[in-house]
């Protein structure tokens, strides 16, 4: 019997210690994401100080694709939105951060 209770409080620790396990590789891919979003928006700003306005080109970075969209609102300001997705565990996941930017 207490061969059985042990065997069982066993099973219930390896199963939450694999939980956690695979929480922090997603937690830890999520800050990765994010890190790539916030660089890519600062990529936008630097082409238009440089030649606007042409939105960086899309790139990949490990097993992370980023992609830019530029929506104009008004003679003087643009939309930007930095995407980037990956696959995790074979399904498709992806994080998208937007800001505005003026023109010079």
């Amino acid at each position: 019997m207490a061969l059985a209770i042990f065997a069982g409080i066993c099973v219930a620790a390896l199963a939450l210690a694999a939980r956690n396990v695979r929480q922090a590789a997603l937690s830890a891919t999520d800050i990765e994401a994010t890190y790539l979003l916030e660089e890519g928006l600062e990529r936008a700003r630097l082409a238009r100080d440089t030649a606007w306005y042409a939105p960086p080109a899309g790139d990949t970075v490990g097993r992370f694709t980023r992609a830019y969209a530029v929506e104009e609102i008004d003679a003087d300001l643009v939309r930007v939105t930095a995407t980037v997705a990956w696959s995790e565990v074979g399904s498709p996941r992806s994080r998208s951060l937007r800001t505005i930017i003026g023109r010079p």
